[in-house]
């Protein structure tokens, strides 16, 4: 039997939660973050609006596709191939529907040839939304989450003596995205996202548990050589470290690997997640 990886729990709005936060981004590299009462509601509102639409044609619900937007059928990606360990799968077995930033005209006018580099408008590109209550209540779970993802950055830096502008000049342009992964019955045994390290700054993930159970998300933590599940919590986001805070924080943090095993007995799994990515300084 899997044993259940045990990792730290912080709630940012009650004081003392510096030490668990620290062992989280320097020990385990994974962690629990408790979410807030609006964050609940606006979630709700969330995968209501994307489970209706995950009910459509594959054909009508690909009308939305592009490249790190709107909607992405069942295995078209495969995470583990660009970011991953060697141990592949048959690509991510899941179908996702994903928004990002969207720049105001202000934050153009800020850094024009930023913003029209060819590579920097493939991340920056329009949303697609298939209806006015999809857009809103993305909309909004997207501002709750990245504000939620500002105040952990902000803690971060305290929970390890940095100034408060630390990483200005790396992440002051986000190129965030918000990503709902939602995992049907499939006749294959394989891994549903093979193992893999995650490129950005911090994830916020919140998994809806199994119908029976069963934690799919599992993490090799850190000296570690067996996988561990990562049980599904409501009240609590998932946050790992990515590859871009280990790198500039000079492996102080840790990125760590995990992977979404096959769900057993169940009929679906959906996940949703928020990734700050790094900006990284385009030539």
């Amino acid at each position: 039997m899997m044993s259940t990886a045990q990792l730290p729990r912080l709630d940012l709005s009650r004081p003392g939660y510096l030490p668990a936060l620290r062992q989280g981004l320097c020990e385990t590299g994974f962690f629990y973050l408790r979410d807030s009462p609006e964050g609940a509601k606006c979630l709700q509102s969330f995968r209501n609006e994307t489970t209706a639409f995950l009910a459509l044609p594959v054909k009508e619900k690909a009308r939305t596709s592009g490249f790190l937007r709107g909607y992405a059928e069942l295995g078209s990606e495969h995470t583990e191939a660009g970011f991953g360990t060697g141990e592949y799968g048959e690509g991510d077995l899941c179908e996702k529907y994903t928004i990002g930033v969207s720049p105001k005209d202000e934050d153009r006018g800020t850094a024009p040839d930023y913003y029209a580099h060819p590579e920097a408008q493939r991340f920056f590109s329009e949303n697609p939304f298939p209806n006015e209550s999809f857009r809103r209540a993305w909309l909004g779970y997207f501002d709750h989450v990245s504000r939620t993802a500002e105040a952990l950055l902000h803690a971060v830096r305290e929970a390890l003596l940095l100034p408060a502008n630390q990483w200005h000049e790396q992440t002051n342009r986000p190129v965030s995205i918000l990503r709902f992964l939602n995992y049907p019955e499939t006749d294959s045994d394989s891994l549903r996202m093979a193992a893999h390290y995650d490129d950005n700054l911090l994830t916020l993930l919140h998994q809806s548990p199994s119908e029976n159970g069963f934690d799919s998300l599992q993490v090799m933590l850190p000296g570690e050589s067996e996988w561990q599940a990562v049980p599904a919590d409501d009240n609590f986001f998932v946050v790992n470290v990515g590859e871009a805070l280990m790198y500039l924080t000079e492996g102080r943090m840790l990125a760590t690997k995990h992977r979404v095993a096959a769900v057993r007995d169940s009929t679906e799994r959906p996940d949703s997640g928020v990734d700050p990515k790094l900006r990284r300084k385009l030539a």
